[in-house]
C-alpha cells in the first residue's frame, strides 16, 4: 500500500481578499481614531495591522507548502503552514494579554470619545471583519494555519461589536468604562481560543505523538499480526496537522526472506491505515532483537 498525500485545498483568493479588506479597515480606523480621539479605534487599528501581517504570513506559508520536495528539503515545505500557525496563534496570545492590560488601565482612567464618529468607523470595521471571517470559515476547518488567521478575524469581529456597542452607549450615556469591560471579556475569550491553536501547532513542531493516538494500542495491534514478535524503537509524529508518520523496528518470530518481509510490511501498513489513520510507515525488520527492545528508545 503506497503513501497517501491528501491535502484539503485552501482557497487562496479568499485569503487575499481578506488581506485587502484588513488593509482598508486598518487605514479607516487610524483616520477615524485620530479624528474622534478614540484610543479604542486606534488600538483596534493596530490589532488589525498585526492581523494583516499574520494573513500575509499565512498566504506565504500556503505557497511554500505546495512546493515540491528536493534534495535539501526531502519533506518539502509542508511545515511552513504549521510555523505560520504557531506565529499567528502566539502573537494572538500576546495581543490578548496587551488588550487585557489596556482594558484594566482604561477602566480606571477613561478618556472622552466622540461616540458618533466612533460608531460610524466601528460599523464599517464590523462589516468588513464579519465578511473576512465568513470568507475564512470553511478553510479554517481544513488548515491549522487558516484557523489561526480565522481566530484573528473572529477577535476583530468581536472587538468591532464591542466598539459599535460602546459607540451607541456613549452617544446616549456617559459610561466610558463599558468599552473597557467589553474589551476585557472579548480578550479573555479569544485568549482561550488561541491557547488551543498554539498548543496544537507547538506539539506538531515538537514532533509529539498525535493526541488521538495511543502508542501502546499501536504496539498491541501490530504485535497481534502473525509472525510479528516485537515492535520497538517506535516514533509517531505529525508532519502536518493531517499527515502522520510512523517509524520503528519489527522483530519477526522467524527469519524471513525479503519477499516475505514485503508482504508482512504491506499487512502492517494496511492495519495501521485502517485502525489508526497512519499512511506514512517506515519499518526496519530484524530476525533478532537489537540492542534494546524498548518501545520508546531515548537514544534516538
Amino acid at each position: 500500500m503506497g503513501h497517501h498525500h491528501q491535502h484539503a485545498e485552501v482557497n487562496g483568493f479568499r485569503l487575499y481578499l481578506t488581506i485587502g479588506l484588513n488593509v482598508i479597515i486598518t487605514v479607516t480606523e487610524i483616520i477615524g481614531g485620530m479624528i474622534s480621539g478614540s484610543l479604542a479605534l486606534l488600538s483596534d487599528a493596530i490589532h488589525n495591522l498585526s492581523d494583516t501581517i499574520s494573513l500575509v504570513l499565512s498566504g506565504v506559508a500556503i505557497h511554500y507548502a505546495k512546493k515540491d520536495a528536493s534534495n535539501s528539503n526531502t519533506f518539502g515545505y509542508k511545515r511552513a503552514e504549521i510555523l505560520a500557525a504557531l506565529f499567528n496563534s502566539g502573537s494572538m496570545l500576546v495581543i490578548c494579554v496587551l488588550l487585557v492590560k489596556e482594558a484594566i488601565v482604561r477602566f480606571f482612567h477613561p478618556e472622552p470619545i466622540q461616540g458618533e464618529i466612533m460608531l460610524i468607523v466601528a460599523t464599517i470595521g464590523l462589516v468588513a471583519n464579519l465578511f473576512s471571517m465568513l470568507l475564512l470559515k470553511n478553510d479554517s476547518k481544513k488548515s491549522l494555519n487558516i484557523k489561526s488567521a480565522y481566530l484573528h478575524m473572529l477577535a476583530d469581529t468581536l472587538s468591532s461589536v464591542a466598539v459599535v456597542g460602546g459607540g451607541i452607549v456613549l452617544i446616549f450615556y456617559n459610561l466610558p468604562w463599558l468599552d473597557s469591560l467589553l474589551t476585557l471579556v472579548i480578550a479573555l475569550y479569544i485568549l482561550k481560543e488561541s491557547v488551543g491553536a498554539f498548543k496544537m501547532a507547538f506539539k506538531i513542531v515538537m514532533e509529539s505523538t498525535p493526541p488521538k493516538l495511543d502508542v501502546i494500542a499501536i504496539k498491541n495491534r501490530v504485535e497481534s499480526i502473525e509472525n510479528v514478535k516485537n515492535l520497538h524503537h517506535l516514533h509517531v509524529w505529525n508532519l502536518t496537522e493531517k499527515e502522520i508518520i510512523l517509524e520503528g523496528h519489527i522483530t519477526t518470530e522467524k527469519d524471513v526472506m525479503i519477499s516475505e518481509s514485503e508482504r508482512l510490511l504491506a499487512t502492517i501498513k494496511e492495519e495501521l491505515h485502517h485502525s489508526f489513520g497512519i499512511d506514512h510507515v517506515t519499518l526496519q525488520f530484524e530476525s533478532t532483537v537489537c540492542d534494546s527492545d524498548t518501545l520508546i528508545d531515548n537514544n534516538h
